[in-house]
């Protein structure tokens, strides 16, 4: 885990590291025309990579699969907002049964993606971070990639269909 100790103000000497896992972070201030020297020292544990530190917060890698379900609703209501009538092909009357199972796919691709992340979670906990890792690239590529296309590309495609192209 990584955490920073106190900044202190060097006279100097360099002070020696307790372990070899503590990197100094040295900074030069130039304050109001005087140059101080500050030095953080920061344990770096170096079996874990930054994403994993990142990750290991309470919300850090449980949230991921919450906030890549959601993209996609998140995308919608925006289009929505930012233009209703592009976003109101999917309820046209003529297209609108195939407008309605678009949206339905994007909710069920959406909850298998929450479902397949949380999975892919449990993987990297246990141990298998590579496995775990390389199977959320999956699952991001072939469930929640697909369900963003349709909320973006979807309207466009149902335009066509009822402009009989």
């Amino acid at each position: 885990m990584t955490r920073a100790l106190p900044v202190k103000e060097s006279s100097g000497h360099r002070p020696a590291a307790d372990a070899p896992a503590v990197r100094r972070l040295v900074s030069n201030l130039k304050i109001a025309g005087n140059t101080q020297r500050k030095e953080m020292m920061v344990s770096a544990d170096p079996k874990r990579s930054p994403l994993e530190i990142l990750f290991r917060t309470p919300v850090g890698g449980r949230s991921f699969s919450i906030v890549v379900a959601l993209l996609p609703f998140l995308q919608f209501a925006f289009l929505f907002i930012v233009n209703p009538a592009y976003m109101s092909n999917f309820f046209l009357p003529d297209v609108r049964p195939i407008g309605l199972s678009m949206l339905g796919l994007v909710v069920l691709l959406s909850l298998v993606s929450y479902a397949l992340l949380r999975r892919c979670w449990s993987v990297i906990e246990s141990g298998g971070r590579l496995q775990g890792v390389i199977l959320a690239m999956l699952v991001m590529a072939l469930v929640a990639f697909p369900a963003v296309l349709l909320v973006l590309l979807g309207p466009a495609a149902l335009a066509l269909l009822d402009a009989d192209l």
